[in-house]
């Protein structure tokens, strides 16, 4: 069994949005790469600003190296906002989600809230805390099917002009399916764009930074904790098994 590690990030104040999916298996899964776009645009319209693409060795050459010398599935998305411009490497890749695409459920449940003009209600908050700082996959389902499942939030995503982001049409959200540029967009979104309203942002911020130690496991892991606190990193992990050998 392979272990395929997910994970999107954000540091606050330099700033990047990254997202990596790394793999020891030599295919995550049928799905074939697409073209898709992202990127930040200034209001709440579905319209969305064309980015810069450049490949990643052009933002560094050692991190490309690295990810050439791997086997296995691998892709990498980072976004500069500043500069409306997004580096990658197999960006257009997709992979399944796992616990990352509770990032995507957040997301739908606060613009849905601002799009009907309401507070979230409590038992929404009650979900949303524990799916993204304990990873709780029962939060995650309740608010899933809430959101009207895939349809639902496949809604959200068209009307918010998302591309490279596939909830699963059977209603299993772990499975569903993302490019690193998607993925990389929507953070950068809800961190500096138009994706969330200033109240739900901090919120969502605040989830991201408050994720307990034991479900930050995977790509921050490695970064010195002195760099984790000086630029607030906010994170979400998540991994999925895949049976191949490694």
């Amino acid at each position: 069994t392979a272990l395929f590690q997910l994970g999107t990030f954000a540091f606050l104040s330099l700033p990047l949005a990254i997202s990596v999916a790394l793999s020891c298996s030599l295919s995550l899964s049928q799905a074939t790469p697409i073209a898709t776009t992202t990127g930040i645009v200034a209001d709440r319209s579905a319209e969305v600003a064309e980015v810069k693409e450049l490949p990643l060795s052009e933002l560094s050459t050692e991190a490309a190296s690295y990810l050439a010398s791997r086997e296995g599935a691998r892709g990498v998305a980072v976004v500069v906002p500043e500069k409306n411009i997004i580096f990658t490497s197999n960006g257009d890749s997709l992979f399944h989600t796992a616990s990352v695409f509770k990032v995507v459920i957040m997301a739908a449940v606060m613009d849905a809230a601002f799009a009907e003009e309401r507070e979230l209600t409590p038992e929404e908050l009650m979900l949303l805390d524990p799916m993204i700082t304990l990873s709780d996959n029962d939060s995650a389902t309740l608010l899933w099917f809430h959101l009207g499942g895939a349809s639902g939030i496949q809604e959200f995503l068209d009307r918010r002009g998302v591309r490279g982001l596939y909830p699963d049409p059977d209603d299993y959200w772990g499975a569903s399916l993302a490019s690193p540029k998607g993925l990389a967009g929507l953070v950068s979104r809800i961190v500096w764009g138009d994706m969330l309203d200033p109240i739900a942002r901090e919120r969502a911020l605040q989830y991201l930074e408050e994720v307990v130690t034991d479900q930050a496991w995977s790509l921050t892991a490695a970064l010195p904790k002195s760099i984790r606190r000086e630029h607030r990193l906010r994170k979400k992990d998540g991994w999925y098994p895949e049976e191949h050998d490694c």
